[in-house]
């Protein structure tokens, strides 16, 4: 029985082999059909839970699913590997002062762009809000950033009009490169991300390599998507906020109003449930970096 997608496309078949020769009944081909739609429709789940419904770039999930794959491979046959991770300049700003339909028009924009200038082996995810990531397999950083500084400004040069006025945007890149630091991608993808945190701690609208353009002098942390509490004020003073990285001397953190943070805070780990005093050592508006003290 044939395998056919929605739009009439055949993408396989469905078989089934017995060790003798015998005719199908018509209940045996109607149990057959019944068979393929349910693998179509598992075929199609999954291919839509691959691609970001948006921008149509891969997903979260499928980042990572390829990334551990090509990373053990770079790793095992010693080839160079590298990771971009960048997201967009005051982003909220546009949903606030354009609307999040003008907002989505930017991101899917933004994807195309990014898509029609990276080769055909780079993965290019959404793993979320106006957060992008590539993979590049065979890439050392020197390559991987003069990448970066090209997809940074073909962003820059992009230019939308609504209601007669124009306005353009800007995005912010940490590069990471494969070396004999980086044991996992969870390592890899930290370095990415504490390389992007300092361009915007840089002043946004710029490329940041780990390693070349900023050494960090921290021990390795490791991703995570933990709650948190932050309390200030003698206690008196609370926010919440989501634990992206971790490490034993510090963590980065995201919260909805950076700016209103103090230098510092007592945060509470609710999964692991202690209590740690923090100073902030680099912070945006919904990011902050912290140190244990």
């Amino acid at each position: 029985v044939p395998l056919k997608t929605r739009d009439g496309y055949a993408v396989g078949t469905i078989c089934a082999v017995d060790s003798k020769p015998r005719s199908f009944s018509e209940t045996d081909l109607e149990i057959l059909k019944d068979l393929a739609a349910v693998a179509i429709d598992q075929l199609e789940l999954r291919e839509r839970a691959l691609k970001d419904e948006l921008t149509g770039v891969f997903s979260r999930r499928a980042f990572r699913e390829a990334g551990e794959k090509q990373f053990a491979r770079a790793k095992r046959d010693r080839q160079d590997f590298s990771v971009i991770c960048f997201d967009l300049d005051h982003f909220k700003s546009i949903n606030d002062i354009h609307g999040h339909a003008i907002g989505d028009k930017v991101l899917k924009q933004v994807a195309k762009t990014c898509q029609s200038r990276i080769r055909e082996g780079d993965l290019l995810a959404r793993p979320g809000g106006e957060e992008f990531a590539i993979l590049i397999p065979g890439s050392n950083l020197d390559s991987a950033r003069a990448l970066a500084e090209t997809l940074r400004l073909a962003v820059s040069k992009l230019r939308f009009t609504i209601a007669e006025k124009k306005f353009t945007i800007s995005a912010s890149f940490g590069i990471a490169g494969l070396d004999d630091g980086v044991g996992d991608l969870e390592t890899l993808l930290v370095n990415a991300d504490m390389a992007l945190y300092q361009a915007k701690e840089n002043g946004r609208n710029c490329c940041v390599a780990w390693g070349t353009d900023w050494i960090d002098n921290q021990a390795p942390r490791r991703r995570v998507l933990k709650a948190g509490t932050i309390s200030y004020n003698a206690g008196l003073s609370q926010a919440d906020c989501t634990i992206r990285t971790l490490g034993p001397d510090g963590a980065g953190l995201d919260v909805i109003d950076g700016e209103a943070i103090p230098n510092r805070f007592n945060l509470a780990l609710h999964s692991e449930g202690r209590f740690v005093s923090c100073e902030v050592t680099a912070r945006t508006a919904s990011r902050l970096e912290v140190r244990f003290v």
